[in-house]
C-alpha cells in the first residue's frame, strides 16, 4: 500500500467505500462488509467494495459521505484501521489565536514552516482561531494546508484529532476540547517557574540539578535567603527573555542590586536593610516573583554562559533533542538572553571558540546535556501535562555541575537558531512541532 492515498468521489453508489484488493488485504478489510469511516470527530457508516481497477494511492467514497465527513480532497491521507473503524488522517489543528482577524496572508505564509516536512507528516493541517470554533456542531473555520499548491485553503471542518495550542485557554475551553477530542490538546498547560520547581523537586534525580527556590511573599523572605546564600536572584514567576531578573548580593557591608533596564546594566548599593526593603517593595510583587539561589556560572571573562536545549516529541512520542544553543551574555550582565545583547552559538562552535577543540570533550558535554534534558522532560510527562516542545535552559557551574534554570513551555522561540546562524536547525524545530500531533492523531509510528 502507498504511504498515503487520495480520496476520490464514488459516482456509482451512495453507500460504499471502494478500495483495491492489495490495500484491503494490508488493512485487514478483505473480510469486512460494513464498517465506519472517520475524519476528525465525524463518523459515517460505509460498505466495503473491493475493485482491482483503482490504483494503490486512491480510495473512493460517495459524495454525501465526503460532505458529511467534511473531507478536503486535496489532502494526502494516511489510513489506519481499528477494529471496525477506518481512520483518515492525521488531522492536526494549530490553534493560533483567539481572534480570527489576526490570521492573515503574512501569518499563513510564515506558518508554512510547520509543513516543510509534509511528506513525513501527511494528512490535514488546519490553522484556526478560537472565535471560529462552533461548540454546538463541533466544527471549525480555518485554513487547511494544500500540499499541491503549498498554500492554505479556507474550509469549514470537523474538530481535529489533535490540537497544537499556541494561545491561552480558560478551563472551560480546555474541558470542552477534552470532552470532544480526548487528551490530544498538546502544550495544554502553561506552568510557571515555581510550579516547575515544585513538580521537579519530587524527583530525586532531578532535584539535585535545581537551585533552591522559594515563592516571594515578604521582603524578609529575600533578606533571609540572602543571609543564607550571600548572592541570590529574584525573578518574575512567569517572565521570559530574562526580563525583570534582579541579582542581590552582599559586597562587604553593602547590599547590592544588579539588573537590566532599557538595555543597560544597573547597579544600586545600600548600607542598610531598611533602604534595601524600600527597593524590594518597589520592584517585586508578593506571589508574583520567585527567589532563587545564585549559581556560579561558567563564564567567558565577565560574560555568563548558559545553554538552550530544544526538546521535542517525535511521531513515536519519544523525546528527542533537536538542538543545543549556547548563549553568552553581554559583559557584566546578569543574563545571557539575546534580547539583552547576548550572543548565540551552536554548542560545538561555542566550546571550540572559547574553551576546547577536543571533539571527544564536546561530544561528552552534548551527551550529558541530552541525558539530563531527557530525564527532565520525562519527569514533566509524569506530572500530567501534555507537552510537545520544551526549551530547557541549562547551565554549568564552575565545578562542572549542570543545573536547570528554567523551562520555556509556552512556545519556545526557534529564532534562537537563526541567532546562532543555523537556518537548517530553525526549520527543523518548526517542522518537527507537528510530528507529535501526528502521533496524538492516532498515527504513531
Amino acid at each position: 500500500m502507498s504511504n498515503y492515498v487520495y480520496v476520490k468521489e464514488n459516482l456509482k453508489d451512495e453507500t460504499s467505500l471502494i478500495i483495491n484488493h492489495t490495500n484491503a488485504l494490508q488493512l485487514g478489510l478483505v473480510m469486512k462488509s460494513c464498517v465506519y469511516i472517520s475524519f476528525g470527530t465525524e463518523k459515517q457508516y460505509v460498505n466495503i467494495k473491493i475493485c482491482e481497477n483503482i490504483s494503490n494511492n486512491e480510495i473512493y467514497l460517495p459524495q454525501k459521505i465526503i460532505s458529511a465527513l467534511r473531507l478536503p480532497l486535496y489532502v494526502q491521507f494516511e489510513v489506519k484501521v481499528k477494529e471496525n473503524q477506518i481512520i483518515l488522517g492525521p488531522y492536526i489543528g494549530i490553534l493560533l489565536t483567539k481572534d480570527s482577524n489576526k490570521i492573515n496572508e503574512g501569518s499563513l505564509r510564515r506558518l508554512l514552516n510547520y509543513v516543510l516536512d509534509y511528506p513525513k507528516l501527511h494528512g490535514a493541517v488546519v490553522v484556526f482561531a478560537l472565535d471560529k470554533v462552533n461548540k454546538n456542531n463541533h466544527t471549525i473555520e480555518g485554513y487547511c494546508y494544500n500540499p499541491s499548491l503549498n498554500s492554505w485553503n479556507f474550509e469549514t471542518l470537523s474538530y481535529p484529532q489533535s490540537i497544537y495550542r499556541r494561545v491561552g485557554l480558560n478551563p472551560s475551553w480546555k474541558n470542552h476540547f477534552l470532552s470532544s477530542i480526548g487528551d490530544t490538546l498538546y502544550n495544554n498547560y502553561y506552568f510557571n517557574k515555581f510550579e516547575m520547581y515544585e513538580w521537579l523537586s519530587k524527583f530525586h534525580e532531578i532535584k539535585k540539578h535545581l537551585p533552591h527556590t522559594i515563592l516571594y511573599e515578604f521582603p524578609e523572605d529575600i533578606l533571609s535567603f540572602l543571609y543564607n546564600y550571600k548572592k541570590i536572584l529574584v525573578k518574575p514567576i512567569s517572565g521570559m527573555q530574562g526580563k525583570g531578573i534582579v541579582q542581590i548580593s552582599y559586597e562587604g557591608d553593602n547590599i547590592v542590586f544588579k539588573y537590566r533596564k532599557e538595555l543597560k546594566n544597573i547597579r544600586i548599593s545600600f548600607k542598610s536593610e531598611d533602604e534595601a526593603i524600600s527597593l524590594i517593595e518597589s520592584l517585586f510583587t508578593s506571589k508574583k516573583h520567585i527567589v532563587q539561589r545564585h549559581i556560579n556560572l561558567l563564564k567567558h571573562y565577565d560574560s555568563v554562559i548558559d545553554f538552550r536545549v530544544i526538546m521535542q516529541k517525535d511521531e513515536s512520542t519519544d523525546w528527542v533533542c533537536n538542538g543545543i544553543i549556547g548563549r553568552i551574555g553581554e559583559k557584566e550582565s546578569i543574563v545571557s538572553n539575546i534580547s539583552s545583547n547576548g550572543s548565540a552559538y551552536l554548542v560545538e562552535d561555542l566550546f571550540r571558540r572559547f574553551f576546547s577543540n577536543s571533539e571527544v570533550e564536546i561530544y561528552a558535554l552534548k551527551e550529558k546535556f541530552i541525558s539530563l534534558a531527557a530525564k527532565i522532560c520525562t519527569s514533566i510527562d509524569h506530572c500530567g501535562v501534555n507537552c510537545g516542545t520544551l526549551g530547557l535552559d541549562l547551565c554549568i557551574d564552575t565545578d562542572g555541575k549542570m543545573w536547570l534554570i528554567e523551562i520555556n513551555n509556552r512556545d519556545p522561540d526557534p529564532t534562537i537558531a537563526l541567532d546562532a546562524k543555523d537556518k537548517f536547525l530553525y526549520y527543523k524545530i518548526k517542522s518537527s512541532t507537528l510530528l507529535y500531533g501526528k502521533a496524538l492523531s492516532g498515527f504513531k509510528t
